[in-house]
């Protein structure tokens, strides 16, 4: 058996479950692990178990050509949601104007977020106004005075009739 670090990192995104936590960029190496099928079989309890706590990838060969590949479901369940996002192409619209927005400046605060997200669980409508957030922060506004701004907006839109 042989273990070879690959050259990938994988970057996912860790959070607390909340919004008003930092989102935090975990690299995680992952390891892979060649064995010849004779070994797998003997081992093959043991090589699940490792796949699951450590992630690690386990290539079966035979006669020195590799036949199959053992990962853990979580990290299949991940790779088979990527691959629906990258075939879905309104998702990767989506992805391509957050990146056009990201570069001029638009975007919404965590704090503003968690506005927005607890209005929409009220019920309200906010249509296009944290649109019009960011693009105050666009503008160089200061941050509390667009979270002032959608306050008021928010303060608004409970006003009018659902």
């Amino acid at each position: 058996m042989s273990t070879i670090p690959l050259v990938t990192v994988l970057l996912s995104a860790c959070t607390t479950g909340q919004f008003s936590r930092t989102l935090f960029l975990c690299a995680r190496i992952l390891y892979m692990t060649t064995v010849p099928v004779a070994e797998a079989r003997q081992n093959f309890s043991a090589l699940v178990d490792e796949a699951v706590a450590t992630h690690q990838r386990v290539l079966v060969t035979r006669n020195g050509v590799p036949v199959v590949w053992m990962i853990a479901d979580e990290d299949f369940e991940s790779i088979m949601e990527t691959l629906d996002v990258l075939a879905d192409a309104a998702a990767m619209q989506d992805i391509a104007q957050s990146r056009v927005d990201a570069a001029a400046g638009r975007y919404v605060t965590a704090a503003e977020m968690e506005k927005i997200l607890a209005a929409r669980a009220e019920g309200v409508d906010l249509g296009d106004d944290a649109d019009v957030v960011a693009d105050m922060h666009a503008r160089g506004l200061p941050d509390a005075v667009c979270l002032a701004t959608l306050e008021a907006l928010i303060a608004v839109r409970r006003q009018q009739p659902r």
